[in-house]
C-alpha cells in the first residue's frame, strides 16, 4: 500500500555510488547502491542470502564482478510502485518497492548517524 511518504517526487541516480530519492512529505534519502544490491529482492537473490544453493558451494565472482555488481547501468519506474535498477553485471530482476526503499532509507540514515555519534563522542579534544 502506497501512501504520501511512500510516493517519490524525485529519483537520482549515481551509477557508481548511490541512489537519492526526494519523498513526497520532503524527507529525502540517500542509499549506497551495496546496500541496494545487498538487498536485491528478486528470487535469485533472496534465495543466496537464505544460504539455499543447488550445490551447497559458494561460487565467488571475481573483483572485476563483484565491482560491476554494485555499480548500475541504469533504473526505470515500475507501476507506481517501485523502481527495477539494471546493474553493470546484467541483473535486473529484483523490483525495489518504494515503502521498501524509504524503510532502508531511513535505517541508512539512522545507523549514519549513530556511526557519526561514535565518532564525535570518541575524538579527541584539541
Amino acid at each position: 500500500m502506497n501512501t504520501e511518504a511512500t510516493q517519490p517526487l524525485e529519483i537520482n541516480l549515481d551509477r557508481a555510488r548511490e541512489l537519492r530519492i526526494r519523498w513526497a512529505d520532503g524527507v529525502e534519502h540517500t542509499l549506497p547502491l551495496q546496500v541496494l544490491r545487498k538487498h536485491c529482492p528478486c528470487a535469485e537473490c533472496r534465495d543466496k542470502r537464505s544460504g539455499w544453493s543447488d550445490t551447497g558451494l559458494p561460487v565467488l565472482p571475481s573483483a572485476d564482478q563483484q565491482l560491476r555488481m554494485v555499480m548500475a547501468d541504469g533504473a526505470e519506474l515500475v507501476g507506481r510502485y517501485g523502481l527495477r535498477i539494471t546493474w553493470q553485471d546484467g541483473h535486473q530482476a529484483g523490483i525495489y518497492e518504494f515503502a521498501a526503499l524509504r524503510k532502508w532509507g531511513c535505517r541508512h540514515d539512522q545507523t549514519a548517524d549513530s556511526a557519526a555519534a561514535a565518532r564525535t563522542d570518541t575524538a579527541p579534544e584539541t
